[in-house]
C-alpha cells in the first residue's frame, strides 16, 4: 500500500473489471504515498443496481476496485476459532453482513497479497467489526475482499469505559481539594 508502479501487459478486462493479462514488467516508481480514505459504504449500497457494460457487470457507481469501508458488520459462516488461511475462497460461503443485507467475503491470498500478509492465521471474529478492503464483482455478483478487520467495541464496554472515566475524573478532583 502506498507504492505506485508501473505495469506492461495485455489489457483484458475480467467480468468489467480492468485487469492486465500475464504483465510482462512490473516497475517500482516510488514509495510511501498517500493511499487516501475509503470510501464508508452499506452492504446493501454495494449490492444495488448493478450496472450491465456489455456482457459484463460493473458495481454501483463504478466501485470495483475501491477501497470501501464497511461499518458495524459481521462475519458468517466460519466455526468457532476458525481462522483466515490459504485455503479460504469463495466457496466457503463466508458472508458479510449490515442491517442492510449481505455479501460474500472473498478472501483469497493467492490473489491478493494484501490480504494474506495482513490477515493469514488471523481468528475470523464472530463480533461485530470495521472492515476495509475492495469491492469486486465476479459472474454478476459482488464480494467483498477485506484488508484490514478491526473489531467493534460492545456498547456496554463503551458505558463502561466513560463510566470508568467519569469516576476517575472526579475522584482526580476530589484529591486537589
Amino acid at each position: 500500500m502506498g507504492d505506485a508502479i508501473q505495469v506492461s501487459g495485455e489489457y483484458y478486462p475480467y467480468h468489467g473489471i480492468p485487469e492486465l493479462e500475464d504483465p510482462t514488467s512490473i516497475t517500482l516508481e516510488s514509495t510511501g504515498n498517500s493511499v487516501g480514505n475509503p470510501i464508508t459504504q452499506t452492504v446493501s449500497a454495494l449490492n444495488s443496481v448493478a450496472i450491465q457494460s456489455g456482457a459484463s457487470t460493473l458495481t454501483p457507481e463504478g466501485l470495483a476496485g475501491t477501497l470501501v469501508q464497511l461499518n458495524n458488520v459481521t462475519i458468517s459462516g466460519q466455526t468457532a476459532g476458525e481462522t483466515f488461511t490459504g485455503s479460504y475462497s469463495a466457496d466457503t460461503a463466508l458472508l458479510v453482513s449490515d442491517s442492510t443485507g449481505s455479501e460474500t467475503l472473498y478472501y483469497s491470498p493467492s490473489t491478493y497479497s494484501v490480504a494474506n500478509g495482513n490477515l493469514n492465521n488471523v481468528t475470523i471474529p464472530s463480533g461485530p467489526v470495521d472492515m476495509i478492503g475492495i469491492d469486486s464483482v465476479y459472474e454478476g455478483s459482488t464480494e467483498f475482499l477485506p484488508i484490514s478487520i478491526t473489531s467493534v467495541p460492545e456498547p456496554a464496554t463503551l458505558s463502561l469505559c466513560g463510566g470508568g472515566a467519569l469516576l476517575a475524573l472526579l475522584f482526580g478532583r476530589r484529591r486537589k481539594a
